[in-house]
């Protein structure tokens, strides 16, 4: 099977990044179905990734708009100074939409997220609304 493969050639941070992708194509539509739950449930098992970091990841991938991040695990920043979420929050001024940014405490992994209108960079590389990506240590 590919997961043991897998489980032999990469470490567990770069399979939190697999399931991310995954979770990405699997909810493009917006849903998932009972099947698609079962064979990522499956997938993030054979991979070793815990279910509590799966579940977190599904939570984070789903979200699409302001008030979908709240959770301990989840950094947002955004504009809304009158932020009263249960999650962690950063007031940003003139900030075009939010930023969520995912902790997996399991491998000390960060995820980022932006949604909004414009382009935001981190380090120089820029994101493009909807768009994941893991920042590297120095980004942090």
């Amino acid at each position: 099977m590919i997961a043991t493969e897998i489980n032999q050639e990469v470490a567990q941070k770069q399979k939190n990044v697999i399931m991310i992708e995954l979770l990405s194509i699997v909810m493009a539509d917006g849903t998932i179905t009972p099947h698609e739950e079962s064979t990522s449930r499956t997938i993030g098992n054979s991979l070793n990734v815990s279910d509590a970091d799966q579940e977190l990841i599904k939570y984070y991938v789903h979200g699409k708009k302001k008030g979908d991040f709240e959770s301990e695990f989840i950094l947002t920043v955004d504009s809304d100074a009158s932020y009263s979420g249960k999650g962690k929050h950063i007031y940003r001024e003139h900030l075009d939409g939010e930023i969520a940014i995912l902790y997996l405490a399991s491998t000390e992994s960060f995820f980022f997220k932006y949604i909004g209108h414009t382009d935001v960079y981190l380090q120089q590389r820029s994101s493009k609304a909807g768009q994941h990506s893991t920042p590297s240590q120095s980004d942090l």
